[in-house]
């Protein structure tokens, strides 16, 4: 009896070590299939990268669902994408991958995107991207049940050239174009004259010295503020700023970049920092982006 007892003991013993072993080769198998796949993300970023996040900014200016066309057939996404180049280099090819989810955290969308062509530190450059989608959907759907995460990290090529920025100081670019003017940090915001940069950001600018208030506008855009108030007035509704986002420097009224996003969620603001030494804003307004 004792002997048919170890016996059944030994078999179920090797029966499980033979278990262990299957799904340890399974284990081996799935393994090998991800070694094999890999070398295609490879190729997708090679020759590039890695960026740092005080080099290169990316986001998804807009998002939606559109019909089939000659580039992919299906009802699938098409997303407008921003990258924004923070480095004090040329960075060339930026790219990275996106994974947009459903509701329950399903992939709806998987995508490497590349922007074949080379940024200026400062520059901003949008471009569309199609891609195929993952689940069925419908042409014009709702895109707010949709989260994005990024999938990966920033690649990119450096490229240390004439454009180059080696000088200390703090650099500004809206839209592409550097601004030349004094940013000044004494308050804790970066400030810069509010006419410079309302102009440069497609306004026309009108300054009342007497009620030290001005005006500004563009298209439908219509903004008015009194320099050191807590509130502006965009396009007729009230607007609350932080205390001291614009104030009066050396007699110039002045505001920070963050005002810019009270003005209209079409800016995107970027800054990267380097060494101390140096810093790069850049400024975009994705509404320019087609």
């Amino acid at each position: 009896m004792r002997t048919r007892c170890a016996l059944l003991l030994l078999v179920a013993f090797m029966a499980s070590m033979l278990g262990g072993r299957s799904a340890f080769a399974d284990d081996e198998a799935f393994l090998d299939e991800t070694e094999i796949a890999e070398p295609a993300a490879e190729d997708f970023f090679e020759g590039l990268e890695e960026m740092q996040e005080n080099e290169l900014a990316f986001k998804i200016v807009r998002l939606e669902v559109v019909g089939g066309n000659a580039k992919v057939t299906d009802a699938h996404f098409k997303a407008t994408l921003l990258f924004q180049n923070t480095s004090p280099y040329t960075i060339k090819n930026p790219a990275t991958s996106v994974e947009l989810l459903d509701k329950e955290f399903n992939t709806a969308a998987f995508a490497k995107v590349k922007f074949e062509g080379a940024l200026k530190p400062g520059q901003s450059q949008g471009f569309v991207a199609e891609f195929d989608s993952k689940i069925e959907v419908t042409p014009g759907q709702r895109v707010k049940e949709f989260s994005v995460e990024m999938n990966d990290y920033l690649y990119g090529e450096r490229i240390d050239d004439a454009s180059a920025i080696e000088d200390k100081g703090t650099y500004l670019f809206v839209d592409g174009k550097r601004l030349k003017v004094k940013v000044a940090d004494p308050y804790g915001y970066q400030y810069v004259p509010a006419k410079n940069l309302l102009e440069a950001a497609g306004f026309k600018y009108v300054w009342d010295a007497k009620k030290s208030t001005f005006t500004a506008t563009k298209g439908k855009l219509k903004v008015e503020h009194k320099i050191g108030s807590s509130t502006m007035k965009v396009s007729g509704k009230v607007v609350k700023l932080d205390s001291g986002q614009t104030t009066t420097l050396n007699k110039v009224p002045t505001m920070s970049l963050s005002v810019l996003k009270s003005i209209s969620g079409s800016f995107a603001i970027a800054r990267g920092e380097h060494d101390g030494e140096i810093i790069i804003l850049s400024v975009a307004d994705q509404d320019l982006i087609k």
